[in-house]
């Protein structure tokens, strides 16, 4: 449904790009374990759309299952007393304010969405937030300049979306992660190796 909601309003504007230029092997490297499909609209709107075209496909589709965005939050996002006790229990990190890939900002824009983020949930939670999970966490969103601003803002510790093994905490603000879904294949993934290049 939503695929097709997307492909509707891109007809009407010739000005979007359609789904189907993604390509489907980097649509596939960056959502390995979603369908093609899936794969392809999640990279289109995280990377070829605009927060503009993202609020319009959003409002159309909470119009077309009757649910007014108000009330969708109220009953499957956390609440501010929710947030406290995940604080409280040193759960809490931050995301970023928008989700777009940071490495495409400017500097001043990357401080404004980890500084006014992490600021927040701070002053929610009553707790310092020194984490970070970086929204898409690919080479294509997360950079060395990312990982410094994080640092300026006050994290401590970032993951990116770098499947790989840490071999050392010598740089925290850049570390790979693997999935539970990769809990199988463990043995096979290398040592990190992106951004110690930069």
């Amino acid at each position: 449904m939503l695929i097709d909601m997307v492909n509707e309003t891109v007809a009407k504007d010739s000005q979007l790009e359609s789904i189907d230029s993604i390509d489907q092997a980097i649509a596939a490297k960056h959502y390995r374990y979603d369908s093609p499909a899936s794969a392809k609209l999640k990279y289109y709107l995280n990377y070829k759309s605009t927060p503009e075209f993202t609020r319009r496909i959003t409002n159309e589709a909470f119009s077309r299952i009757g649910m007014n965005e108000a009330e969708f939050i109220q009953n499957y996002y956390m609440n501010r007393s929710m947030i406290k006790e995940l604080g409280s229990r040193g759960y809490l990190g931050s995301h970023a304010e928008t989700h777009l890939p940071l490495a495409t900002l400017s500097s001043d824009e990357i401080r404004k969405e980890l500084g006014s983020t992490r600021e927040f949930l701070e002053a929610v939670s009553d707790t310092k937030v020194i984490s970070i999970s970086y929204p898409l966490g690919n080479s294509e969103a997360v950079s060395r300049n990312v990982a410094d601003i994080a640092l300026q803002t006050g994290h401590r510790i970032g993951w990116t979306m770098e499947r790989a093994v840490n071999q050392s905490l010598a740089d925290p603000l850049l570390l790979a992660r693997l999935d539970a879904a990769d809990r199988d294949n463990i043995e096979t993934f290398e040592p990190r190796q992106r951004y110690f290049t930069e």
